[in-house]
């Protein structure tokens, strides 16, 4: 803005001092106006609380499924970062404990119009700790993968 009141010929003064409310005073044919200048967007709470989501979604992205694509849905955001290596582990000695073929089977023989994974099938991890809720089945995309028959 102040650029812009600059380059329209007006006279700028950046206002200083502890509270600089507000940021400029401008003169122009009419006379002087103070302006105080604010950008439009989410509020900060609420890209801080994408950023620690987007960080713990992208180590959960390096985990190593074997052989099962995991879906993780984010149902609360933490006030602070959740440590991503204690959520891998977690995840990991769950995916350890699941039988592929058994939840191939499960997932064979729920019904097709089913409106969640655990009706389709497919088992559910819910991790819930330090302000976060999150949950993540194994998804669709088990169907054949080294050492495992197609079903």
């Amino acid at each position: 803005m102040f650029a812009a009141f600059s380059r329209a010929n007006w006279t700028c003064e950046r206002l200083t001092g502890a509270d600089r409310t507000p940021d400029f005073r401008v003169v122009g044919p009419d006379g002087p106006m103070c302006v105080e200048a604010t950008t439009a967007g989410p509020p900060r709470e609420q890209t801080e609380a994408e950023r620690r989501k987007d960080l713990l979604l992208d180590a959960v992205d390096t985990l190593n499924c074997e052989g099962f694509t995991l879906g993780v849905a984010v149902a609360a955001v933490g006030r602070t970062s959740l440590a991503a290596g204690p959520v891998r582990r977690e995840l990991a000695d769950w995916l350890a404990g699941l039988d592929p073929d058994a939840v191939r089977a499960a997932v064979a023989g729920a019904p097709a119009d089913a409106e969640s994974d655990t009706e389709a099938g497919y088992p559910v991890h819910v991790t819930a700790r330090e302000g976060w809720t999150s949950h993540g089945p194994p998804t669709r995309g088990i169907a054949n993968w080294p050492g495992r028959s197609a079903a």
